[in-house]
């Protein structure tokens, strides 16, 4: 679920998730199940950045379980680290990798 650089945030969850975003902005495969609506809405309110992606973890299962569209396309990507490099997370979503807090260290 979600997508591009928007990591976390309700408005990405919503794009396939949500009851009330059904239609051609968003849940095009109108999926409906009012557990998963419940836990956007409890979810969005989370605070703890470490709660919110373990929360998202949990829907996106609850979602990918229901299979409301054909999967056609699993990406494989690998993620190489160096002690020389700081800063950089895994993303939680594909494609939602954020470098801005990535340094190169001496």
């Amino acid at each position: 679920m979600g997508g591009g650089g928007d990591r976390g945030s309700r408005a990405s969850r919503e794009q396939v998730g949500d009851t009330a975003n059904q239609g051609g902005g968003g849940n095009r495969s109108r999926f409906s199940d009012p557990d998963v609506d419940r836990r956007l809405d409890a979810t969005s309110r989370m605070i703890d950045p470490a709660q919110r992606d373990r929360a998202y973890a949990e829907i996106d299962s609850l979602v990918y379980a229901q299979a409301p569209w054909i999967y056609l396309y699993f990406p494989t990507s690998f993620h190489v680290i160096s002690p020389h490099v700081t800063g950089y997370k895994l993303p939680s979503v594909y494609l939602g990798n954020d470098f801005s807090a990535v340094r190169k260290m001496p």
